[in-house]
């Protein structure tokens, strides 16, 4: 006769997965937020071309590709659109970076270099 175990009933309803940050919340501004946006944003760009590059090698030794034409094209294209954001954000930062160096300078009475 075998015996079956009930698994214990949880009180706690939270959901098993929880969105994480690279940044801690306390410091999500400036170049930390910044960083983590493109930590990911790369990171993913990064494996859809490995995945592709692994495709277009599998389809060259005599193997099915990996993607479909327009799977591997919607890949591609979300790859231009990360890197494309990774730019903005980039910018927009350099652009506050350069408001903030000119307050600094004006509030501090310093010439710029």
């Amino acid at each position: 006769m075998s015996q079956t175990t009930t698994p214990p009933v949880l009180d706690n309803h939270a959901p098993l997965f929880e969105p994480f940050e690279w940044v801690a919340r306390a410091h999500q501004t400036g170049p930390y937020d910044l960083l983590s946006d493109v930590r990911d944003l790369a990171a993913g760009a990064g494996v859809i071309m490995a995945m592709i590059e692994q495709s277009d090698i599998d389809v060259d030794n005599g193997e099915a590709p990996l993607f479909t034409p327009f799977n591997r094209g919607r890949l591609l294209r979300m790859s231009i659109a990360a890197m494309n954001t990774i730019d903005v954000q980039v910018e927009r930062y350099f652009d506050r970076m350069s408001k903030d160096g000119e307050k600094l300078r004006v509030s501090t009475g310093r010439n710029a270099p």
